[in-house]
């Protein structure tokens, strides 16, 4: 069976996502870590919240420490530096500021347990990345949530590990159904075209030429319609009224599927209605990893979700326990 390592060992930046807390994140994380050690990789890390406390300090569950090896670089927040228990060497600063002190870049001259806190702004999480490889890294690993879904932007990280368990949910089948349909949104397939255009909205007719009006408007005088750009966000406000239109075979394109804010039964509406969704940049989806233990009392059979997961997806599926 492959491990997570399999998956993402081509690329130079990861990023790990969580469906929610306790869905065995920093498990995959030390995983990883662990794996790159023995590949003898260098590698840099930061997290765009706080990670690596014993306790969750929002749910106040218990939590798995991050480990890591010597020699591994963290970006991590001034004042969790007291909290490490590593020989350090400080090798860079920053003046990235987070709540708990400006960003500080540490190389670890011994293998022990760390807390990050790092950057949350895209151009910060990108200028971290170039940090760590100046510093000899080979990887640059950022650890996050959903919440924050510009994190597996493409234009921060090369590839994603999407982080679900039964944490998220006491149905397996909606924890099934949530990640199937977030693992489709990043698997979305690149727009034909690069559309460079600084505008909120825009409008194709069939031949390709822009028009001069909303997206409804146009649907309502029957102008037949060939695209329409989104540069912001695709909301559910956005396309609600669109969706009482006829939409065949219009192609809704976005900057990357982090831009895709609509549900899942408003993007089941697109597709009943046959018409899609494409991006200008993609993200790869390296794998999906699962954790059928919950922090909140209950488990999932693990055979059972692993086999259902896998039924739904064509992503490679880890259960990174085993």
């Amino acid at each position: 069976m492959n491990s997570v390592y399999d998956y993402i060992s081509e690329y130079k930046t990861l990023s790990i996502i969580g469906m929610c807390k306790n869905a065995g994140k920093t498990t995959v994380l030390n995983n990883i870590i662990e794996s790159l050690d023995k590949s003898q990789r260098l590698v840099g890390l930061t997290s765009i919240g706080r990670d690596g406390e014993s306790v969750d300090l929002v749910t106040r569950t218990s939590k798995p420490s991050i480990y890591i090896r010597e020699g591994t670089i963290i970006a991590t927040a001034h004042d969790l530096l007291s909290k490490c228990d590593i020989s350090r060497e400080i090798v860079d600063k920053s003046d990235i500021s987070t709540p708990l002190g400006n960003v500080i870049f540490v190389r670890a001259k011994s293998d022990g347990f760390v807390e990050l806190a790092g950057p949350s702004i895209t151009e910060q999480l990108k200028s971290v990345s170039k940090v760590f490889f100046s510093l000899g890294a080979s990887m640059s690993i950022i650890d996050g949530a959903l919440s924050r879904k510009t994190l597996c932007s493409p234009s921060v990280s090369e590839a994603t590990v999407l982080c679900s368990g039964a944490s998220y949910h006491k149905n397996m089948n909606v924890v099934i159904q949530d990640t199937v349909y977030n693992a489709e949104l990043m698997g979305l397939k690149k727009c034909r075209d690069n559309i460079e255009s600084d505008e909120r909205l825009v409008v194709f007719d069939k031949d390709g030429q822009r028009l001069d009006m909303d997206v409804v408007e146009a649907l309502k005088r029957k102008i037949p319609i060939s695209r329409v750009f989104i540069g912001g966000a695709m909301t559910e406000g956005m396309m609600k009224n669109v969706l009482m239109q006829k939409i065949e075979g219009i192609e809704f394109v976005v900057r990357d599927s982090t831009k895709i804010l609509i549900g899942a039964e408003s993007y089941s509406k697109l597709k009943t209605r046959m018409a899609y969704i494409s991006v200008l940049e993609n993200t790869v989806l390296a794998c999906i990893t699962i954790n059928p233990f919950s922090a909140y009392g209950y488990d999932f059979d693990k055979n059972e979700f692993m086999d259902k997961m896998r039924e739904k997806t064509s992503v490679p599926v880890v259960n990174v326990l085993e």
